[in-house]
């Protein structure tokens, strides 16, 4: 359960880069998730989650095209390759990003990384925030602009590096 919450929203999106339609992104995703929930027993731990369910997807679109040829939008088999390729190289770079995002977050002073848990965990407005601690919302902004502006340094600083 965990690693497909975690995971939800890349499988979603390589399915949508494949079909193009939003209706049938939906289905091809619960079909992708019935069939992760009935072969999950054949998935070995410590191996690369996101690529086993990638290869499931990839079959449930290949599955839906099958079933439905008339679809409004249908690639060859090269164009269909290509498509796959460039979403799986896509989500490996937002998963480098966001584990760079979180080694920076580390990095920041405990008074960041408390005005970013506020605003981004808790949701809370730059307004509330100023509240609670006696600023005004343009200090408040002006912070989190700060912040933002050092995490960005940070994750291109490490991305180069790697």
């Amino acid at each position: 359960v965990q690693l497909l919450q975690a995971n939800r929203n890349r499988i979603y999106a390589f399915i949508l880069s494949l079909v193009a339609n939003k209706n049938d992104a939906d289905d091809i995703m619960q079909e992708t998730t019935i069939v992760m929930w009935r072969k999950f027993n054949q998935f070995q731990k410590g191996t690369d989650f996101m690529a086993w369910a990638l290869a499931i997807a990839r079959y449930q679109v290949l599955s839906y095209r099958k079933q439905n040829p008339g679809s409004r939008l249908v690639f060859g088999d090269a164009m269909m390759a290509a498509l796959e390729n460039e979403s799986a190289q896509i989500i490996k770079q937002y998963d480098d990003r966001i584990s760079t995002l979180k080694k920076c977050l580390k990095k920041l002073k405990d008074n960041d990384k408390r005005l970013i848990f506020m605003r981004y965990e808790e949701n809370c407005p730059s307004r509330l925030i100023a509240e609670r601690y006696g600023y005004s919302v343009r200090a408040i902004n002006k912070a989190l602009a700060r912040i933002h502006d050092a995490l960005l340094r940070c994750i291109r600083r490490n991305l180069a590096v790697e």
